[in-house]
Protein backbone atom coordinates (compact mmCIF):
# COMPACT_ATOMS: atom_id res chain seq x y z
CA UNK A 1 0.00 0.00 0.00
CA UNK A 2 1.20 3.38 -0.91
CA UNK A 3 1.18 6.27 1.35
CA UNK A 4 -2.45 7.59 0.38
CA UNK A 5 -4.33 4.32 0.50
CA UNK A 6 -3.43 3.41 4.20
CA UNK A 7 -5.19 6.33 5.70
CA UNK A 8 -8.32 5.06 2.90
CA UNK A 9 -10.86 3.00 5.60
CA UNK A 10 -10.46 -0.68 4.29
CA UNK A 11 -12.05 -4.00 4.12
CA UNK A 12 -10.96 -6.96 4.86
CA UNK A 13 -12.80 -10.50 3.34
CA UNK A 14 -12.40 -13.83 2.49
CA UNK A 15 -11.33 -13.84 -1.41
CA UNK A 16 -11.73 -16.11 -4.13
CA UNK A 17 -10.57 -16.26 -7.43
CA UNK A 18 -12.82 -17.80 -9.80
CA UNK A 19 -9.87 -18.65 -12.68
CA UNK A 20 -7.29 -20.42 -10.16
CA UNK A 21 -9.61 -21.56 -7.17
CA UNK A 22 -7.33 -19.80 -4.73
CA UNK A 23 -8.22 -18.56 -1.96
CA UNK A 24 -6.83 -15.44 0.90
CA UNK A 25 -7.69 -12.72 3.45
CA UNK A 26 -7.46 -9.71 1.66
CA UNK A 27 -7.07 -6.09 3.05
CA UNK A 28 -8.14 -3.57 0.39
CA UNK A 29 -9.52 0.14 0.25
CA UNK A 30 -13.12 -0.12 0.57
CA UNK A 31 -13.37 1.89 -2.47
CA UNK A 32 -11.67 -0.59 -4.53
CA UNK A 33 -14.12 -2.87 -6.90
CA UNK A 34 -13.66 -5.97 -6.83
CA UNK A 35 -13.31 -6.39 -10.63
CA UNK A 36 -10.04 -4.60 -10.27
CA UNK A 37 -8.84 -6.94 -7.32
CA UNK A 38 -5.53 -9.16 -8.69
CA UNK A 39 -5.03 -13.04 -7.75
CA UNK A 40 -1.36 -14.12 -6.95
CA UNK A 41 -1.63 -15.92 -10.00
CA UNK A 42 -1.93 -12.41 -12.50
CA UNK A 43 -6.16 -12.92 -13.06
CA UNK A 44 -7.35 -9.82 -12.59
CA UNK A 45 -11.59 -9.46 -12.65
CA UNK A 46 -12.45 -12.95 -11.28
CA UNK A 47 -11.97 -12.36 -7.82
CA UNK A 48 -15.42 -12.08 -5.26
CA UNK A 49 -16.11 -12.36 -2.11
CA UNK A 50 -16.74 -15.99 -0.19
CA UNK A 51 -18.80 -14.64 2.13
CA UNK A 52 -17.39 -16.65 4.90
CA UNK A 53 -16.84 -14.00 8.06
CA UNK A 54 -13.46 -14.23 9.00
CA UNK A 55 -15.05 -15.59 12.83
CA UNK A 56 -15.84 -18.59 11.10
CA UNK A 57 -12.10 -19.07 10.11
CA UNK A 58 -9.70 -21.15 12.60
CA UNK A 59 -6.96 -18.90 14.00
CA UNK A 60 -3.22 -20.47 14.12
CA UNK A 61 -3.52 -20.09 17.69
CA UNK A 62 -6.77 -23.04 17.23
CA UNK A 63 -4.85 -24.79 14.50
CA UNK A 64 -1.83 -25.35 16.95
CA UNK A 65 -4.00 -26.20 20.53
CA UNK A 66 -4.12 -29.96 21.10
CA UNK A 67 -7.91 -28.84 22.83
CA UNK A 68 -9.35 -27.21 19.79
CA UNK A 69 -8.21 -30.43 17.39
CA UNK A 70 -9.63 -32.45 20.42
CA UNK A 71 -13.28 -30.12 20.43
CA UNK A 72 -13.42 -30.41 16.49
CA UNK A 73 -13.20 -34.12 16.37
CA UNK A 74 -15.94 -34.37 18.90
CA UNK A 75 -18.09 -31.77 17.62
CA UNK A 76 -17.30 -30.47 13.97
CA UNK A 77 -15.26 -27.51 13.07
CA UNK A 78 -18.02 -25.00 13.82
CA UNK A 79 -19.19 -25.96 16.94
CA UNK A 80 -15.44 -26.77 18.48
CA UNK A 81 -14.85 -22.95 17.11
CA UNK A 82 -18.01 -21.65 19.49
CA UNK A 83 -16.63 -23.54 22.27
CA UNK A 84 -13.39 -22.95 21.62
CA UNK A 85 -13.37 -18.90 21.69
CA UNK A 86 -16.23 -18.82 24.29
CA UNK A 87 -14.33 -21.18 27.02
CA UNK A 88 -10.76 -21.22 26.14
CA UNK A 89 -10.28 -17.78 24.59
CA UNK A 90 -12.16 -16.29 27.59
CA UNK A 91 -10.09 -17.84 30.56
Amino acid sequence: MNGIEKNLPHEVAELICLKCLNRWIGVYPKETQLKDLECKCGAIGYVIKTGQTLQDIPNEKMLNDARYQNMVKMWGEKTAMQKYREFIEGE
